[in-house]
């Protein structure tokens, strides 16, 4: 699957001259969390919700400036024609969370580490039935001994990240239903976290106030939006996910009321952590020393001791490449469909030959 597949098209954009309070209010009629500054084709930077909540309104600037002095330049890009895995191996290196699309220097699109959630719900639904170790070991050539389980020293050594609560954020802001606006917006600011769940009197969650929310009362009712109060502001009932919950589970909840994080909360309901669309692609965007680490356990509890012995495990940016010598040719194949079927990996080069 490549870019071009996934991007939002046309772009969501407003123009270098464009005043913060029209880039907020063309965030909130669009529903979308940034736009791109751009004129004529030509990309000069990129404006999120984020910008606006930590450059404009927590300093109590004027929103009448232009936007090009609150957005990010340069921006990080991605051309039109890359394949996903360019795309995630962008967002790894980096750290942001959109990458405006071009087609050589032209603007043609956008788009969002969100955006990728619809392939990452794809690829953990193929993960739900992966072929089992027995049948891998079926598969290759000729009896041998038996394959070893990890010890638990190996298992250790990565994370599984199957539930909810393995990626989920456990330090948790939250505010009461009579927090104001300026209350909010300081804890947003200080904690640089983008929402926060409101909890009613007895603790539990009752809604969630996030930065778009903050931006649309500002942009609705500038003369009195800090007299608003979590209560007013907040998202409503809150959608939330407990901590052993499968992360597909998750997924599926977040896709289907269009959310982009979840408070986690027990038996109870009440919260013990948060959840984002960013949370659940860790699973997809971990570090390369991780994800080579979790490909080795998988290869102890699927191949014979001396054939994991003899092959080496490199990862380049989810791009997993196998080294080294097995016993016979037919197990090539059975390794690249094991290693491709760990969460995380982009792409497999195996390297490793068969003896003359």
């Amino acid at each position: 699957m490549r870019v071009a597949d996934l991007m939002i098209t046309p772009p969501i954009a407003v123009l270098p001259h464009a005043t913060a309070r029209q880039a907020a209010r063309r965030m909130d009629e669009e529903a979308v969390g940034c736009v791109l500054v751009a004129e004529r084709g030509v990309l000069h930077g990129i404006l999120t919700d984020r910008d606006l909540v930590v450059r404009a309104l927590a300093p109590q600037a004027d929103l009448e400036t232009p936007v090009s002095e609150f957005m990010s330049a340069p921006a990080v890009t991605v051309d039109v024609a890359d394949d996903l895995e360019a795309a995630y191996r962008a967002f790894r290196r980096t750290g942001v969370r959109r990458l405006p699309v071009l087609d050589g220097h032209r603007l043609v699109g956008l788009l969002a580490i969100d955006d990728l959630f619809l392939d990452v719900l794809q690829r953990l639904s193929d993960l739900l039935g992966p072929l089992s170790f027995s049948v891998l070991r079926e598969g290759s050539a000729g009896p041998g001994p038996a394959a070893r389980p990890p010890s638990p020293q190996e298992h250790a050594m990565t994370r599984q990240w199957n539930t909810v609560g393995e990626v989920m954020t456990h330090a948790v802001v939250a505010v009461g239903r009579d927090a104001t606006f300026r209350e909010i917006l300081d804890t947003l600011q200080r904690w640089k976290v983008s929402a926060v769940p409101v909890l009613a009197g007895d603790g539990r969650v009752i809604g969630v106030v996030s930065e778009a929310d903050m931006l649309t009362t500002q942009d609705r009712e500038p003369d009195r939006a800090e007299a608003f109060t979590a209560g007013e502001m907040m998202s409503e009932p809150a959608v939330t996910v407990h901590a052993e919950s499968p992360i597909a589970e998750a997924g599926r909840a977040m896709a289907r009321g269009h959310l982009k994080r979840l408070p986690v909360v027990d038996d109870e309901g009440y919260l013990v952590g948060i959840v984002s669309r960013g949370d659940l692609l860790k699973i997809h965007l971990r570090d390369d020393e991780d994800l080579a680490g979790q490909v080795k356990v998988e290869l102890l509890a699927a191949l014979p001791p001396e054939q994991t012995v003899a092959v080496d495990v490199r990862a380049e940016e989810g791009r997993i490449i196998l080294t080294g010598t097995l016993p016979e040719a037919s197990t090539v194949p059975v390794l690249e469909r094991l290693v491709r079927a760990v969460p995380g990996v982009v792409d497999v080069d195996v390297r490793a030959l068969a003896p003359a």
